[in-house]
């Protein structure tokens, strides 16, 4: 996977009614889809015994409004035909975005047996998005998994070139905190303006 795919994820094309409909491994997604049978597990059952009703509301879920009448005019064969690309989906949103075993583990890893669950990965996804990040709900809930992960770690980078800390490698940084303040602020676009008295 190439470094700008990686940011926005891997992206699952399925084709029903002469339409390429696409896939995309966001955050809204990936909760709904979670939220669908009570787990990936769950879902990934229902989609593999090729229940209709739950190939459509996953589809739905999956892509939102703009398919919608593609998925529910679709026969049963035609959603059979897809059922592959639709279980590749299901472990790319379980895998935070990434087909498994793409992820070199940055800052946040994906879900893994033993570890944090999926809704507390999410949870802890959607609160960098509005907390560090500063994004809006729907920014946040519309954003790739892997480009909230890469935002972030593109923040933190950001304020230790600023503020210093986290590389002991670089040795003492001697810059001024009012020095420090203004690359800071001129980096964020922020200029002084000075104001009669």
């Amino acid at each position: 996977m190439g470094a700008l795919s990686a940011i926005i994820g891997d992206v699952v094309v399925v084709h029903l009614g002469g339409q390429a409909i696409e896939m995309r491994p966001t955050l809204r997604a990936a909760i709904r889809s979670h939220e669908l049978h009570g787990g990936f597990d769950a879902l990934l059952k229902k989609l593999h015994e090729l229940d209709t009703r739950t190939v459509r509301r996953f589809m739905r879920v999956a892509v939102g409004s703009n398919a919608s009448k593609v998925v529910e005019a679709s026969t049963p064969g035609a959603l059979m035909a897809v059922q592959p690309q639709l279980l590749d989906f299901v472990l790319v949103l379980a895998n935070g975005g990434t087909i498994p075993g793409d992820m070199s583990g940055d800052a946040l890893d994906a879900p893994k047996t033993g570890g944090v669950t999926h809704a507390d990965y999410f949870a802890r996804l959607y609160k960098i998005g509005t907390g560090w990040l500063g994004w809006t709900h729907e920014e946040v809930m519309n954003a790739p998994m892997p480009a909230i992960l890469s935002a972030y770690i593109g923040r933190q980078e950001m304020l230790q070139a600023i503020f210093g800390g986290g590389d002991k490698a670089r040795g003492r940084n001697d810059t001024s905190l009012e020095d420090k303040l203004k690359a800071g602020m001129a980096f964020l676009g922020t200029r002084k303006v000075a104001r009669a008295a």
